[in-house]
């Protein structure tokens, strides 16, 4: 017996340790069924409603024209943590960073009937963490950030897509299309 808990202890750990190492390049949900061994699911791309956000910052090009390289990317990384800590605490998944902007959906591998309010909620949300982000910018002497945000539901397919090297979960089709140019 003694053995046997040593053997489930060091299991035990390693799977915190991994769900801990996926959890920084995938999204709580889609780590957790990884860590249960479920990528199967998660390789066939198939059909579902999905909920997609996409955060962007307005003007980007023209502030980092104005700023080192430096600021630039502390901006960048101030605004996607407050960005993907209010995606993940509404149990979104953050799909990818692109650019300037954030892309987060919500819906399968993790759906909930109220997927829909929970990203509208997150984007009320994002909205007062920029503002949060822009207090101390202002306080520090920069000029604060700009920020539109789309949302839009509709039908998606879902599941990992790229090359055999490297690829991600993500939702594609015109329903995600929409709330990119919202």
């Amino acid at each position: 017996i003694a053995l046997e808990n040593s053997d489930l202890t060091r299991k035990i750990e390693r799977e915190a340790v991994t769900r801990a190492e996926l959890s920084r390049f995938l999204s709580p949900a889609v780590a957790e069924m990884v860590v249960k061994g479920q990528v199967e699911l998660l390789r066939v791309g198939r059909l579902a409603e999905v909920t997609s956000l996409f955060a962007d910052i307005r003007g980007f090009t023209s502030m980092a024209e104005a700023d080192s390289p430096q600021e630039t990317v502390a901006m960048l990384n101030t605004f996607f943590t407050g960005m993907a800590n209010v995606i993940f605490k509404s149990e979104g998944n953050l799909d990818k960073f692109i650019g300037d902007c954030v892309m987060a959906v919500w819906g399968p591998p993790s759906s909930h009937p109220d997927d829909a309010q929970r990203a509208l909620k997150a984007a009320l949300e994002m909205q007062q963490e920029v503002n949060q982000i822009n207090k101390q910018r202002v306080e520090s002497g920069r000029a604060p950030i700009q920020v539109g945000i789309g949302v839009n539901t509709g039908p998606a397919v879902v599941g990992y897509m790229g090359s055999n090297e490297r690829h991600e979960f993500t939702a594609i089709g015109d329903s995600v299309n929409t709330s990119s140019r919202l």
